[in-house]
């Protein structure tokens, strides 16, 4: 069995400054610190709309084999809407992300309103992605209650504040938390456990300026349980 992935949306807040980076810690020092606290991070779209091969080298560098990344796809991968044109812009993208590739959990994609109403936009789509790693999507009410994903091997991202349970589908999950109490947490890691059963990986994101701490308790929670 796998075992669940916790960690936090990007690394890179300014609140956590001074409460868990020192005052001192240079801003390119930070992802080296964050690496040695967690064994995973989602990297936001916004940030890969700036990066450059520099940095990706940099997080390498910074970071041991066993740190796992989610890479969040960028805004304006949503605003394509053919075939041929995604399969240029992901090729362009896995350019970009080649060198983390084995540090690569999967792929967070947020598809727009516009790609979902191509017919076969999708699963075209997710045919594409789904070769290099596994995707989970990030869909809202009345999409993911439309979607059609089953047997693709994509899941739908568990907004844990809109749903009580993760959908079934999918060999990889994401789930997205904003700060919530030692007992839900335990909870919501129950429910990942069991969606992960012997060989499905998720991942845990905590979100908001609270996210540090909830994400360590989370993994002492999760350590505890064996998960």
């Amino acid at each position: 069995m796998h075992d669940l992935l916790i960690g936090t949306r990007d690394w890179q807040n300014t609140v956590w400054s001074g409460k868990f980076y020192p005052d001192n810690l240079p801003d390119d020092w930070r992802f080296c610190f964050y690496s040695n606290q967690f064994r995973s991070v989602l990297i936001p779209g916004t940030v890969w709309e700036s990066v450059t091969a520099e940095d990706v080298s940099t997080w390498i560098e910074d970071s041991d084999a066993e740190f796992k990344v989610v890479c969040e796809s960028p805004a304006w991968f949503s605003e394509i809407i053919t075939i041929p044109e995604l399969q240029d812009c992901w090729n362009s993208f896995q350019e970009i992300t080649a060198p983390l590739f084995n540090q690569i959990a999967g792929y967070l994609w947020s598809p727009s309103a516009k790609q979902l109403q191509q017919q076969n936009f999708l699963s075209g789509a997710l045919e594409i992605l789904s070769q290099v790693k596994p995707v989970s999507l990030l869909l809202t009410g009345k999409q993911a209650e439309d979607s059609q994903i089953s047997g693709t091997g994509a899941s739908i991202c568990w907004s844990i504040a809109d749903s009580e349970s993760p959908e079934p589908h999918g060999d990889f999950l994401v789930a997205l938390c904003q700060e919530n109490d030692l007992k839900q947490i335990r909870i919501v890691i129950e429910k990942l456990s069991d969606w992960m059963g012997e060989n499905r990986q998720a991942v845990l994101i905590f979100e908001g300026d609270n996210a540090l701490v909830q994400a360590q308790q989370a993994r002492m929670i999760a350590e505890m349980m064996a998960v």
